[in-house]
């Protein structure tokens, strides 16, 4: 038998023009397949079109977009574009062959980014962005994302340059230039550079470059514009208002007929117990009580579609808390009325309906009571804020209180968090206490 050389397949192959760079063929099948050729055997020509249909399908496989046909008998489909809203780019054809060959010639596109020295951020994005997506099942932090890459960096040159050419002294300049042009604080420069810090690694990863070189830059902290923490009786609800506020919030359950939904009352009084997010406080089940005086957050509301989603908003926020037990007998309360309107006990606490609770009417209470109390308005988020600055005022341990809260830094809890809800008076006489000797 007659050992063909690799080289005479290899010739004959780019001779054909026949594409199969990922070829991997063991000694004995190059043989055979050389002797096919030769002997007529097999059709080169029939070989050639049978590749390129493979790799046609193998593109088309990767395109993430449905194809449709619209009322007008085009195709249609999208094709992402970082520079349009939603980050993509709706494309029509009058034949599903030429919609088909603008998909390919995109996958192509992305193929040969790796091939070429010169990619950019520009074109690496759009594929890190995917890669981005697939680690979080947050819509609105995605959309963040686009936003952020629409305001800060189409219209920046930085994300032209190609990436295995960007120095330190380069990257030191853009950055401290970003600080100054739009003023930023530590947290809006690390929201905003995380899209280039991101990309540079995961092209670490992709082995296109050997190290992230923006990782070298060092910023001053002093650069950055202070935030200055905003008073406690804007924040929180002093003692006294959140007594007045449960006074007024049992009678519209129990007696006031304009309040649609007679639980609304129930779920404000139940997150100053809770200190819950409102996205939590409107999806939250009877059947989230695993066990006695404990409830289980595993999902929220998303406030612009609307739709509730089996997760919370970190990885923190899928906790398990302790409920004391007024805020059990509210619960009780809301589900017996649930009841008594035939509705599922297991259901959302405090809607009236088999859906969720929605943000609205819960919103106008706030306002509502904020009002009758005559205090400055003051929304649901204060009331976790309440809740929060209430058990680290009471002295409990800082870790219990994250957890509690669903925070995944104890900062978070103390610098965002921690506010006074004593009346001035009574502050005053606790630092007159604490300093008797």
């Amino acid at each position: 038998m007659i050992l063909w050389d690799f080289e005479i397949l290899r010739n004959e192959i780019h001779t054909r023009n026949i594409r199969c760079t990922t070829m991997d063929l063991s000694v004995k099948n190059m043989n055979m397949l050389l002797y096919a050729f030769e002997k007529g055997i097999l059709d080169i020509d029939g070989v050639q079109n049978e590749v390129k249909k493979n790799q046609r399908k193998e593109l088309l496989n990767r395109h993430k977009y449905q194809i449709r046909q619209l009322s007008d008998s085009r195709w249609c489909t999208y094709i992402p574009d970082c520079n349009c809203k939603n980050n993509r780019r709706e494309v029509r054809k009058t034949k599903l062959e030429d919609l088909e060959e603008v998909i390919i010639e995109y996958q192509l596109t992305l193929d040969s980014n790796y091939i070429d020295e010169k990619i950019t951020l520009e074109s690496l994005y759009p594929e890190w962005f995917e890669y981005k997506k697939l680690h979080t099942r947050s819509k609105e932090y995605v959309k963040k994302i686009g936003e952020t890459w629409r305001i800060y960096y189409v219209d920046d040159p930085i994300i032209k340059r190609p990436i295995m050419e960007l120095k330190k002294l380069e990257l030191d300049t853009w950055v401290h230039k970003l600080i100054k042009k739009h003023n930023l604080t530590g947290k809006n420069f690390y929201n905003i550079t995380m899209i280039i810090r991101q990309s540079l690694d995961y092209a670490v990863d992709k082995e296109i470059i050997e190290n992230n070189i923006l990782s070298k830059v060092k910023v001053d902290t002093r650069l950055f514009r202070k935030v200055k923490k905003p008073k406690s009786e804007t924040q929180v609800f002093q003692r006294e208002e959140f007594e007045k506020i449960k006074v007024l919030a049992w009678n519209d359950f129990r007696e006031n007929p304009k309040i649609i939904n007679r639980l609304c009352p129930l779920a404000v009084i139940f997150q100053f117990f809770t200190g819950l997010r409102p996205c939590e406080i409107c999806s939250v089940k009877k059947s989230d009580f695993e066990r006695p005086n404990h409830i289980h957050i595993q999902r929220m509301l998303l406030a612009r579609t609307d739709e509730v989603v089996e997760y919370t908003k970190t990885e923190a926020g899928d906790r398990d808390i302790y409920v004391v037990q007024e805020a059990m007998d509210i619960v009780d309360e809301a589900v017996a009325y649930r009841e008594s309107l035939g509705l599922d006990p297991n259901g959302y606490i405090f809607s009236i309906t088999e859906t969720h609770l929605r943000y609205k009417p819960l919103a106008e209470l706030y306002t509502k009571y904020c009002k009758d109390i005559d205090t400055v308005h003051k929304s649901s988020r204060k009331s976790r804020k309440t809740y929060i600055s209430l058990l680290l005022d009471a002295g409990v341990n800082i870790n219990t209180v994250r957890e509690q809260a669903g925070h995944l830094h104890e900062k978070t809890t103390l610098g965002n968090y921690g506010f006074d809800v004593n009346e001035i008076t009574e502050s005053e006489r606790k630092i007159e206490n604490a300093l008797i000797v």
